[in-house]
């Protein structure tokens, strides 16, 4: 299950239609080249371009059509108790003091608001956290502390 939040669905939906119309786009370009003559079809790099970049975007269109289908949209949860899926994050790092602020993102973030994906090594970290809360992980070989300072 792969879990969305609504905007980042609906770009996940036109990027779809976009491969969709790329895919159709590559097909007629093909089939155009193949018109002109048996002759020159083993030398029609067009047809030979097409065929390659028709299997790339083709197998890219599948994978997103198997997320869509086993996607669910999720409404941020009203409260601000723990960090989850739409929450907004302000967290100091126990080792230098910085402060970050970050937004919980769906499993892929496709709009361009600034969210992690709750996928990536540093919102699995925090992810259930409390308002503070120290939280402990390891991102890549780099060891990574920090305080949840609020969310909202």
């Amino acid at each position: 299950m792969y879990y969305f939040l609504r905007v980042d669905f609906d770009a996940l939906e036109s990027s779809i239609m976009t491969l969709r119309d790329r895919i159709r786009g590559i097909g007629q370009e093909m089939g155009d080249s193949c018109r002109e003559g048996a002759e020159t079809f083993h030398d029609n790099f067009t047809h030979e371009e097409g065929s390659r970049q028709l299997q790339m975007w083709s197998k890219r269109y599948s994978e997103l059509m198997a997320i869509k289908g086993n996607a669910t949209i999720v409404i941020p949860q009203e409260s601000n108790e723990r960090v989850a899926i739409g929450k907004k994050v302000r967290m100091r790092n126990t080792f230098n003091n910085d402060v970050t602020n970050l937004e919980v993102g769906s499993y892929m973030v496709l709009s361009e608001n600034g969210s992690f994906s709750y996928g990536s090594p540093l919102i699995q970290i925090i992810l259930g956290a409390k308002k503070g809360d120290l939280r402990v992980g390891t991102i890549g070989e780099l060891g990574v502390s920090f305080i949840i300072e609020e969310i909202s």
